[in-house]
């Protein structure tokens, strides 16, 4: 997945597609049962942005927090929702995306405000007056 995310940011998308291609067959065993493992989920709904297809995107992120509320898990639940709010951000679905940071930013965990600022999986985000709030908001809060 690191090579897919690193081409994207380079710009070369034709080869980010290809890599998320590549990694999604690998997980895609992994992830068939309705029980399969929300992090992995996670992965593939961010890998399926990458490669193009929102989607698959929007479900897989849709399934992997649905199987692991942050409730759930103190560790595993914010990082499932972070990576799902990177998949959302990724094909442009931003109000879904400002919902799972919210909900990462509003439990301990290792996400910050300044690693959420320099995110690349979430640039979209940058300038939006909801995703700009929340931020000032937990800054404030901290």
């Amino acid at each position: 997945m690191s090579l897919a995310q690193a081409h994207l940011i380079l710009g070369d998308a034709v080869r980010s597609r290809a890599y998320a291609d590549s990694a999604l067959r690998d997980l895609k065993d992994s992830v068939r049962s309705d029980d399969g493992d929300p992090a992995s989920i996670a992965t593939v709904s961010m890998l399926s942005a990458y490669a193009g297809r929102p989607d698959s995107a929007r479900a897989q992120a849709a399934r992997a927090t649905a199987l692991l509320p942050i409730e759930k898990s103190a560790w595993g639940g914010p990082v499932v929702h972070y990576n799902a709010a990177c998949a959302y951000a990724r094909i442009g679905d931003v109000d879904s995306a400002v919902a799972a940071i919210g909900r990462v930013l509003a439990v301990p965990s290792a996400a910050s405000v300044a690693s959420v600022r320099l995110d690349a999986d979430l640039s979209l985000l940058r300038g939006d007056p909801r995703f700009e709030a929340m931020l000032k908001r937990v800054s404030a809060a901290r």
